[in-house]
């Protein structure tokens, strides 16, 4: 977008938003065609989400809902996401997850304090000592065990040094400034920071033996310890995301020792970790100041309720469990797309794009087709799955957005246009395709007609 364009778009944005900041809700929801969508998102995280044998399929309507947020008419996704965290019928990790979308859109939209104080309210521990980096070349490090892991059963020694990858490192304060939305960032504080190895150590203070949750995510691979026992471990090399894995421990009156480790190849290098109750209540800790070490271990340790299962393990489970027809279908489907949009993949991995391919072969609807087409790796693998839906759907507006879409990638992108001239699309369908009319005006010197286009959007979505 050229400078003038983008600078008139940005004055009529202004002014239709000080139009909607006036406009009741019920009045924009009626206007926006995606306010529709956002209701049926959250309506699909209600009737997951109460169910503990598939609530990891409720975080993929709330990825949804974040997805559609600058989409949606101002104010409808948050809403929608401060609604989910407060439904009782929902079950606890998933409000947990919701309500840090919510935080997180409190982040792009309100003062920094409201999301740092809904965090807050989760949990999320950033008062630690850390201590790297140590060599992971050849992704060796995580089952390697170096000097923080070799020595956390004794004391906690603030002196201590250990071999790093390039000097000798010691144990130093995490600055928690660095986390006020629960990310612990080793690649923000450690160097060098690829093909390496980090430890964070904490103490957390508890009145009682109690069963208690652990909810963590890390960018890179990562192990955890409670008490001197290992309770997590995972080998791939993911993004981060909150929430990802969970673990059932028992905590000891006093003070409790977290130990976390995580190892990075290029990407990003750290974690977030809560502490939750036996159902994944959020807890918000007390630290054990001054402990070195844990406190004593009760003489009979005491069994551990079943762990609520984080939404990664769940998908998995359902997959693995279903081999034919649409139900196996949609759990691909909706693997998949839990991979890509929480980074959950592994960065070597194809798995997301292979469970695309099998949930569109095993039932060849419109949605897989065109979804399998958007992660495809080739251009002739995207147009062989849109050629597909829309041999079963040719009228399916979202058939023909996707053909269009492919057509202005083309060496012809003219015939996007033209197709976008001669049957507009309507709904939701026919916002996206104004944006993309709007595109192609502006590739053809046009910023008049790119403008034109632009205020009939605005106008229709409340803003959005």
């Amino acid at each position: 977008m050229s400078m003038p364009l983008r600078r008139a778009t940005l004055v009529r944005l202004a002014l239709v938003l000080t139009f909607v900041g006036a406009t009741p809700l019920h009045a924009q929801r009626s206007a926006n065609p995606y306010d529709a969508l956002v209701r049926g998102f959250e309506r699909d995280a209600a009737r997951y989400g109460a169910r503990a044998p598939e609530a990891g399929r409720a975080i993929l309507p709330l990825l949804e809902l974040e997805r559609h947020r600058d989409k949606a008419s101002p104010g409808v996704v948050q809403a929608a996401l401060t609604r989910a965290a407060a439904n009782r019928r929902l079950l606890p990790h998933i409000r947990a997850y919701a309500t840090l979308l919510r935080g997180l859109g409190e982040r792009a939209t309100r003062p920094a304090p409201a999301a740092e104080e809904t965090f807050a309210s989760l949990g999320y521990l950033t008062d630690w000592h850390i201590a790297g980096a140590f060599d992971n070349e050849g992704k060796s490090g995580l089952d390697r065990v170096m000097g923080p892991e070799a020595t956390m059963n004794a004391p906690y020694d603030a002196n201590a040094r250990y071999d790093g990858r390039e000097r000798e490192v010691a144990w130093r304060p995490y600055p928690a400034e660095l986390s006020p939305f629960g990310y612990v960032s080793f690649d923000a504080t450690l160097r060098p920071w690829v093909n390496v190895c980090a430890y964070a150590e904490t103490f957390v203070e508890r009145p009682r033996a109690e069963p208690l949750t652990l909810w963590f995510g890390a960018a890179g691979a990562a192990k955890v310890w409670f008490n001197g026992q290992e309770v997590l471990s995972d080998g791939a090399y993911r993004n981060h995301d909150y929430e990802r894995f969970s673990a059932g421990v028992a905590a000891r009156p006093g003070a409790n020792r977290i130990l976390v480790k995580v190892c990075a190849g290029e990407g990003n290098w750290g974690f977030s970790l809560r502490v939750g109750d036996a159902r994944g209540n959020p807890l918000v800790m007390d630290m054990a100041e001054g402990a070195t070490e844990a406190a004593p271990a009760p003489a009979t340790p005491s069994s551990l309720p079943p762990v609520p299962v984080a939404p990664l393990a769940q998908l998995e489970a359902l997959v693995d469990a279903t081999d034919t027809g649409r139900r196996a279908a949609e759990l691909r489907h909706d693997l998949s797309r839990f991979l890509f949009w929480s980074g959950a993949q592994d960065e070597a991995s194809s798995r997301g794009r292979e469970l695309a391919e099998a949930a569109a072969e095993l039932d060849p609807r419109p949605a897989h087709l065109l979804y399998a087409s958007e992660v495809a790796e080739t251009r002739a693998e995207r147009m062989r799955f849109v050629a597909q839906a829309e041999e079963r759907s040719p009228r399916d507006p979202a058939v023909r957005l996707a053909r269009i879409q492919l057509l202005a990638s083309s060496p012809d992108p003219g015939e996007a246009l033209r197709e976008l001239l001669r049957t507009p699309l309507s709904g939701r369908h026919g916002v996206a395709g104004d944006w993309l009319l709007a595109t192609l005006y502006e590739r053809r010197d046009l910023p008049q007609a790119a403008l034109a286009v632009i205020d009939r959007n605005i106008a229709r979505t409340g803003g959005s």
